[in-house]
């Protein structure tokens, strides 16, 4: 294999992990924010639950301070995971950027090489044709 396709799969490979890395994050936000809007449905099937019955008041208040703690639990999980989700992001265009770079330069060297090949085989021919020329030349 030669150097430039090593280091093409070795920025592909770094590409594919930035990529994984970022669709965990992904998938943990969701996650989150899954979490938090299950936490308000619950918390209005509490109110009203409390709301029918005496003895459920009493206990409201321990439960809502409960709830405001989880809700700023999800604030803040979210608000960190925001920056690694940005970070994250950063990595995968910076990555996807690398791996553009060598594959650009790989078709510039085949084209080249390509264009070298063309130059070779028709400079074969042009001295194919000069030398039949020459023999015909030679005999009439």
């Amino acid at each position: 294999m030669k150097p430039l396709q090593r280091l093409i799969r070795l920025h592909q490979s770094k590409l594919d992990d930035e990529r994984s890395t970022l669709a965990a994050l992904e998938a943990r936000e969701q996650e989150l924010r899954t979490a938090a809007t299950t936490l308000e449905i619950e918390f209005e099937q509490e109110c009203l639950l409390a709301s029918l019955s005496p003895d459920g008041t009493l206990s409201l208040p321990g439960y809502i301070e409960g709830v405001r703690h989880r809700r700023n639990g999800f604030a803040l999980a979210l608000q960190d995971i925001a920056l690694d989700l940005e970070t994250a992001r950063e990595r995968v265009r910076e990555a996807y950027g690398e791996l553009k770079r060598f594959e650009i330069m790989g078709e510039q060297r085949a084209l080249a090489e390509k264009r070298a090949a063309t130059r070779r085989e028709q400079s074969t021919l042009d001295e194919l044709g000069l030398t039949m020329y020459r023999r015909r030349s030679k005999t009439h």
